[in-house]
């Protein structure tokens, strides 16, 4: 089964990008809106995560995973910082 993917313009260099089940992303360069660059890390850092969803649940039901741009890699959520 194929998802369907769009994106529609806003404005100068502000699209939203939507799916077939009703999620919606801003995508641009302002104020509450994930870069295209940053959507790509996203996706990375979850994709890795997604894999090992099964084991990490039961160790931490709410974990926070980013990925780092400057030196890349996933690193700790600072949610977590004193756990």
């Amino acid at each position: 089964m194929s998802n369907i993917l769009w994106a529609y313009r806003q404005g100068k260099k502000s699209y939203v990008g939507q799916n077939e089940r009703g999620a919606k992303v801003e995508i641009g360069m302002g104020e509450n809106q994930f870069t295209p660059g940053e959507l790509l890390q996203l996706a990375l850092a979850t994709c890795h995560t997604f894999s090992a969803d099964h084991v990490l649940s039961g160790l931490m039901p709410e974990l926070c995973v980013f990925f780092r741009a400057c030196r890349g890699g996933l690193v700790s959520c600072p949610a977590f910082a004193d756990v």
